[in-house]
């Protein structure tokens, strides 16, 4: 279309959980400062869904205490509620009411199940972008060009933004895929322009991406009483990519390049890194808490944790 309203096309969907920097939202403050990088998108609406947790009690077992797992000490529990609080007054004071939500869940549900409720409760707009609370933007892209393409072309109901450990990922997949015919047409860059070209990705992922809203519902999630299209369900406490991902290697090896139009994956073509890994014991505030983040990142391209759990693509 002609007038093309970013905000009427896209709602961004934060996920975030207990971490070691909370009660301090300087996390959350880093990354939307990084939203300037993306021109547009900081108009569209932002939807952040805080997953509960679980207390650590003498009865649990201590190899599952850990805040990847959801389950945390009473003291950083609180410290977790804390936390909400300070991002509501965040949101209060930083975004209008009608361009921000919040959700909080009273139990543990992972991060699959929180991308699910905020579609379910909050989202109306035909793409959403899913963003966890550690991932940052380095660099930015024509995201007004991205939804228009995705408007565009059928092909694209998932487009992921580069990190450092997807500049390999085709080779990566070919060595676990000898006998694909990787001339197929199905899998073959889509060139809109000099500027964007999009390249097939053959894992799913939950790292940075816009997806179609319907693609998730639908294929994904399989919500309304309709099950997941991908004969995968996501359950309770699952990330999509560790549920999906294999099934669509396998569905590569078994049914040829042709599945790939199932799954609709592909990856917004970068010479340079889009999206980071930001740990919340490597960043620090300037001056009081409601001042600007700064990055002490000590990451390389090459050696931060992004390389096991964004690239599901190669053994594990």
């Amino acid at each position: 279309p002609e007038e093309f309203s970013l905000e009427g096309y896209l709602t961004v969907v934060i996920t975030t959980s207990p971490t070691k920097s909370n009660p301090s939202t300087m996390l959350v403050e880093a990354v939307l400062s990084t939203f300037e990088q993306v021109p547009g998108l900081s108009q569209c609406r932002l939807v952040i869904v805080c997953d509960g947790c679980d207390i650590f009690s003498e009865s649990t077992n201590k190899e599952k205490l850990g805040f990847k797992r959801g389950v945390v000490t009473r003291e950083s529990a609180e410290h977790y509620e804390q936390y909400k609080d300070n991002l509501r007054s965040l949101l209060s004071t930083k975004i209008a009411a009608n361009k921000a939500a919040i959700i909080e869940r009273p139990s543990r549900e992972g991060f699959g199940w929180a991308v699910r409720t905020a579609i379910s409760l909050e989202v109306r707009t035909p793409y959403t972008m899913v963003i966890q609370h550690d991932r940052y933007f380095e660099r930015g892209f024509d995201l007004e060009a991205v939804l228009r393409a995705m408007h565009t072309d059928p092909r694209l109901a998932v487009v992921y933004m580069v990190n450092s450990s997807m500049r390999n990922h085709a080779s990566r997949v070919k060595n676990r895929a000898h006998k694909v015919d990787w001339t197929h047409p199905a899998i073959q860059p889509i060139v809109v322009s000099p500027e964007l070209t999009f390249l097939p990705c053959f894992a799913w992922l939950d790292s940075t991406h816009i997806a179609r809203t319907s693609h998730l519902i639908k294929f994904v999630f399989g919500m309304r009483g309709h099950p997941a299209e991908s004969g995968v369900p996501i359950r309770r406490g699952d990330f999509p990519e560790d549920r999906l991902n294999q099934a669509q290697i396998k569905s590569l090896k078994t049914e040829g390049p042709a599945s790939h139009k199932r799954y609709g994956t592909w990856l917004l073509e970068s010479e340079k890194i889009q999206v980071r890994h930001l740990s919340g014991r490597n960043f620090a505030s300037e001056g009081t808490s409601g001042a600007r983040a700064r990055f002490i990142l000590g990451l390389s391209d090459d050696d931060d944790d992004e390389g096991t759990e964004d690239d599901p693509s190669g053994d594990r």
